[in-house]
């Protein structure tokens, strides 16, 4: 995969080869500037001219060359004519729309030899999200629940936004609906683990430990809330909020809707565990007194 998208770079960056597979009312006229920001290499707000899409593309490739990487729509691309049969992207009808305007689609192979259609569906590892603000993280092979199922294109259409969607969301409510009692150990675990960030220290706890929790991560020396959704024998996979404003004061943030900014981490960048931010309007907020305590110990 790495080496075609290498070598045919040109073809997954052009606008004609992209739009293959769409229909006369697909609209969008600057493709590969959609999946760049859709991409984890893009910073967000960046202005993107045709010289920055292609360093985002480049860079990538580059990390799908590391283990445990997630991949995304340029790689669906390339899978297509590695395979040499159109794939059906499957985008639940979940999160923000306009992401599945472009998401869900057909993708037609560079060299098509008259193989059926395959199905790819996109999701996430991660349990925490309601359907307004979900976001998938990687994709998988989605197959046939019936002997026979039509060609035709709108079979993934009832597959993905009947089957999965329906059970996807009620999986997403009955996880969010809390009872008293669950709520109070919450609160609890909350008034335990405050204060607890100075004193923490990463050699006294695993990588596997962490996965699941919200932790608070050092990134250019400023501290950022995530949550863990993987890990290896010496790392972590974290997602992160981006800080609302310029000042370091306020511990405001959000989740970005299109790009999450997901990274591997080491244990020393890991500046302590935190109770999950707190949801007011559309804004999250770190308790205080860890914010505060963070800062302290970065010597902020």
């Amino acid at each position: 995969m790495i080496i075609e998208q290498t070598i045919f770079k040109d073809c997954y960056l052009d606008q004609d080869y992209l739009k293959r597979g769409t229909d006369n009312s697909y609209t969008n006229n600057a493709l590969s500037k959609t999946y760049a920001m859709y991409s984890d290499e893009y910073i967000p707000n960046e202005r993107l001219s045709l010289r920055k899409v292609e360093i985002v593309y480049q860079k990538e490739v580059m990390k799908i060359t590391k283990n445990r990487s997630y991949m995304g729509i340029w790689q669906l691309f390339s899978l297509s004519s590695i395979l040499c049969r159109p794939l059906f992207s499957v985008y639940p009808m979940l999160g923000n729309p306009n992401v599945r305007n472009e998401l869900h689609r057909v993708i037609l192979p560079s060299q098509n030899i008259g193989l059926e259609t395959s199905y790819v569906m996109w999701t996430t590892t991660r349990t925490d999200m309601n359907q307004k603000n979900w976001v998938p993280n990687h994709f998988v092979a989605a197959l046939k629940i019936e002997n026979e199922i039509s060609e035709n294109i709108r079979e993934p259409e009832q597959m993905a936004d009947n089957s999965v969607g329906k059970v996807h969301l009620n999986e997403i409510h009955d996880k969010n609906i809390k009872t008293g009692a669950e709520s109070q150990n919450i609160l609890d675990i909350e008034m335990e683990e405050k204060d607890a960030i100075e004193d923490f220290d990463p050699n006294d706890v695993t990588p596997q430990y962490l996965v699941d929790r919200y932790v608070l991560v050092k990134y250019d020396n400023k501290p950022y809330p995530g949550k863990v959704i993987d890990c290896d024998e010496a790392e972590v996979y974290v997602t992160c909020m981006h800080r609302l404003g310029k000042t370091l004061k306020t511990s405001t943030f959000y989740w970005p809707l299109a790009v999450r900014d997901k990274c591997w981490y080491g244990m020393d960048k890991i500046i302590g565990v935190t109770p999950e931010p707190r949801l007011v309007g559309q804004k999250y907020f770190v308790d205080n007194q860890l914010w505060e305590s963070a800062l302290r110990k970065l010597n902020i």
